[in-house]
C-alpha cells in the first residue's frame, strides 16, 4: 500500500523549493526567448522575415544538441563515480541560471542593429544554456521522492504553468513602448533572476532522495517478505514510466 504523501515535509523541503524556484525562472526565460525573441529581432535588430526566422530557429538548435550532449556526459561522469548526483544536478543547473545570465547580460550591452551577429552568437548561447535544465533541476526533481514523484511533478507543472501565465505581465510591464533601453531592461532583470536562482539550487539542491522518501521500518519488512516490488524492479519500472513521457 502506497504511504500517505508527506504533504508538510514536502512544501517545506528546501531541495524541493530550490527546485520550484529554478522551475519558475527558467520558465519565465524560456517563454521569453521562445515567444518575445522575434519582436526584439524586428523591433530593435531591424531584422528581415528571413533572417528573423533565422535565428529564432538558430538558438533552439543549440538548445537541443547540448541538452542531449550534456545529459550523456553528466550520466557517464556519474557512472564511473566521478562526480555524485547531487554535484550533478548543481553543476549542471549552473548552465541554465549563471550561463543564461552570461549570456544575456552582453546582449543588454552590446547588441544593437549594428551588431546583429553578436546578438545571434550570445543569444545561442544562451538558449544552449538552457537545455542543461534536464540534467539539472528536472533530474533533481525526479530524484529528491521517487515514490512521491508524481505529486512532485504536479506540484512543478503548476507552478510552470503559473509562471507562463505571468510572464506576459511582466514583460508587459518592462516593454512599453518597445525601445532597445527597455529591452534591455527585461534582460538585465532576467539575468538577476537567474543569478539569484542558480545561487539558492548551489546550495540547496539536492540529487539524492530526501529523508522523507525513504522507505519505513514497516515497508522494508514487507519488501523482504515478497509483498512489495525489490528496489531494483521498482527502479526499472519508474525508469520505463519516465521514458515514455
Amino acid at each position: 500500500r502506497r504511504p500517505p504523501v508527506p504533504w508538510r515535509k514536502i512544501i517545506t523541503n528546501r531541495p524541493f523549493i530550490a527546485h520550484l524556484i529554478a522551475t519558475w525562472i527558467l520558465t519565465n526565460v524560456a517563454t521569453v526567448m521562445m515567444v518575445y525573441l522575434p519582436t526584439y529581432y524586428k523591433n530593435v535588430l531591424l531584422l528581415g522575415v528571413i533572417m528573423n526566422g533565422i535565428f529564432s530557429s538558430l538558438p533552439m538548435m543549440f538548445n537541443f544538441i547540448f541538452k542531449l550532449s550534456w545529459g550523456v556526459l553528466v550520466d557517464r561522469l556519474k557512472r564511473r563515480k566521478i562526480i555524485t548526483p547531487t554535484q550533478g544536478v548543481k553543476i549542471s543547473q549552473c548552465f541554465p541560471t549563471f550561463g543564461v545570465a552570461a549570456g544575456l547580460i552582453p546582449v543588454a550591452l552590446l547588441a544593437s542593429c549594428q551588431r546583429s551577429g553578436l546578438a545571434l552568437v550570445l543569444l545561442c548561447f544562451t538558449n544552449m544554456c538552457l537545455g542543461a535544465h534536464t540534467s539539472g533541476g528536472y533530474t533533481s526533481l525526479l530524484s529528491l521522492a521517487p515514490q512521491f514523484t508524481p505529486t512532485l511533478s504536479s506540484i512543478s507543472v503548476s507552478v510552470s504553468m503559473l509562471a507562463q501565465l505571468t510572464t506576459p505581465f511582466m514583460v508587459a510591464a518592462v516593454i512599453t513602448t518597445g525601445t532597445r533601453e527597455q529591452w534591455n531592461s527585461l534582460f538585465l532583470l532576467n539575468s538577476l533572476l537567474c543569478i539569484v536562482s542558480g545561487t539558492v539550487f548551489s546550495i540547496f539542491g539536492s540529487g539524492d532522495v530526501q529523508e522523507f522518501a525513504r522507505p519505513s521500518k514497516e515497508i522494508a519488512t514487507m519488501e523482504s517478505n515478497g509483498n512489495l516490488l525489490s528496489p531494483p524492479r521498482a527502479e526499472a519500472l519508474r525508469a520505463d514510466s519516465i521514458s515514455m513521457l
